[in-house]
């Protein structure tokens, strides 16, 4: 049962990093293109104080590419 609950957790780390992947590259009218975050990188923050202990610099660079 608990394993079923940390592949969950680990599904839901992942979904998350690919949705703040893809809002990246999502198409936004020019008037709002300069006001775009860096999703990518919000989300990475996010989750290194979050879970400190799984994510890291490992998931930063692999993002970074």
């Amino acid at each position: 049962m608990a394993e079923a609950v940390v592949q969950r957790g680990v599904l839901f780390l992942y979904l998350t990093i690919i949705l703040g992947l893809i809002l990246q590259v999502f198409p936004l009218p020019q008037w709002a293109d300069q006001l775009r975050p860096q999703w990518p990188l919000l989300i990475l923050i996010y989750w290194s104080m979050a879970l400190p202990n799984r994510i890291g610099l490992i998931y930063a660079f692999i993002m970074g590419l």
